[in-house]
């Protein structure tokens, strides 16, 4: 960007020039949105990692926050007991700059 903006500081180029001088990202043939997986596939997956141990209660935790409230593994890893206000079953999820308040009803 630094450099379509030098170039539009040229004196043969007007300001309507500079959007020419940005090349846009390139797309393929076959690109498309990345599909994610059907829901009975995330059923599946679920249902593979329910059990009474310890390391299944929190895969299959982290899993559930995962596929229904779309938290990503970052968001995961920085949650502790004091990001649930219990009393109003509500995840604070803090993003930077801001911070988002999920609701879980």
């Amino acid at each position: 960007m630094y450099c379509a903006c030098e170039v539009s500081s040229d004196a043969r180029l007007g300001p309507s020039a500079l959007a020419e001088t940005i090349d846009a990202p390139p797309l393929y043939t076959h690109e498309r949105l990345p599909q994610g997986p059907r829901w009975s596939e995330v059923q599946q997956l679920l249902d593979a990692n329910r059990g009474d141990a310890a390391a299944q209660i929190r895969n299959y935790a982290m899993l559930v926050l995962q596929a229904v409230y779309g938290f990503r593994s970052g968001e995961m890893c920085g949650l502790t007991l004091d990001d649930i206000d219990w009393s109003t079953s509500a995840f604070i999820i803090l993003c930077d700059p801001i911070a988002v308040n999920l609701d879980l009803n």
